[in-house]
């Protein structure tokens, strides 16, 4: 049943029914390693364990997300989600010295 259901409905049923799985849905949410539906299945169910779904995003080397994430999740690593963004931003200057852009 979840794996052929819609990311989004994974996430509406596991905040809108009290009786979900939480572990069992965001397991779902994680084999698809999408960093935004990480942060939002975080963001918006409780009960969703933070570690693994803040690996998803700091792996994702998305500045823009891992900021969202340290803003808007509680119990977020922020330490090192600003860690993740700052080797974003050296890779890329080290890529730019090289005449490499992104």
């Amino acid at each position: 049943m979840i794996g052929s259901q819609k990311p989004t409905l994974i996430i509406k049923y596991a905040r809108d029914i009290k009786t979900a799985n939480v572990l069992k849905l965001e397991r779902e949410i994680i084999k698809l390693t999408n960093p935004v539906l990480a942060y939002i299945f975080a963001r918006e169910v409780k009960g969703a364990r933070i570690g693994p779904l803040e690996d998803i995003v700091v792996r994702s080397k998305s500045q823009y997300i891992c900021v969202l994430f340290a803003k808007n999740v509680e119990g977020a690593d922020k330490k090192r989600l600003l860690d993740a963004i700052k080797d974003c931003n050296e890779k890329s200057q080290k890529q730019e010295d090289k005449g490499i852009t992104l």
